[in-house]
């Protein structure tokens, strides 16, 4: 079809030395839309393609029409181990980002409970309409500066929640070092897990930031795609 496709594949052979497949057959989706009459002749055409694996620079003496008709390289996200299929990283960092978006509801949680507000205890409704005026005086009150405020009636004060302070800085230190470590497991240079308002050396300010760490891990990953480009422009 004169155009280079990135597929899904599968292994459609045995295994070499080093336990890397040798052949593989492309496994096409068909999404819907567009001409289906032509994506039904690639889905067909892609399903049979046998494809042998390549995973060096292919030079000029060892290429032949077979290589350049019915060869694959695998491209992957980061280095493998024993096993060929990896873990997308959007996988791996979904949890990481679920995580991350439940600081806003708990830090939400943590300033509601500190305001300090009280339910109180009511008979009817119209000690319930004495309570919402007395709310909305305070309010008022507030506003305009004035430290005393009258209350008509002798009903219970109940309180809903403990008044303790939002320590807000805390959840969104935590929403901060959960992102440094999402962009930490993309190999891309952050603030660190920790807070550096103490004391540290340039020793551990460097390893706080990732600076080797995750240069290494963007090198892997750019590494791969370099040499899958090799590959392919030799053939």
């Amino acid at each position: 079809m004169d155009q280079f496709y990135f597929t899904k594949y599968a292994l459609d052979g045995g295994l070499d030395f080093y336990g890397r497949y040798t052949r593989i057959h492309p496994v096409p989706i068909n999404g819907g839309g567009g001409d289906e009459k032509l994506q039904k002749a690639q889905e067909k055409m892609l399903s049979m393609k046998k494809l042998n694996c390549v995973y060096g620079v292919k030079l000029a003496d060892d290429l032949d029409e077979d290589t350049l008709l019915n060869s694959a390289v695998l491209l992957h996200d980061y280095t493998k181990q024993l096993g060929q299929m990896i873990i997308p990283t959007q996988v791996l960092n979904d949890p990481v980002i679920d995580l991350e978006a439940e600081c806003m509801p708990y830090l939400r949680t943590a300033l509601l409970n500190a305001t300090g507000t009280r339910g109180v205890r009511v008979n009817d409704a119209d000690q319930a309409d004495s309570v919402a005026e007395g709310a909305r005086s305070l309010t008022d009150a507030a506003l305009h500066s004035e430290p005393f405020v009258p209350i008509v009636g002798n009903v219970e004060m109940q309180e809903l929640t403990n008044g303790q302070i939002g320590k807000t800085a805390e959840f969104l230190q935590s929403m901060q070092a959960l992102d440094n470590f999402r962009l930490g497991l993309h190999g891309v240079p952050n603030g660190g897990l920790f807070d550096k308002s103490q004391y540290v050396n340039n020793t551990q300010t460097n390893m706080n930031l990732g600076g080797a760490d995750v240069s290494l891990t963007l090198q892997d990953g750019l590494s791969i795609r370099q040499h899958f480009c090799n590959v392919v422009n030799s053939i």
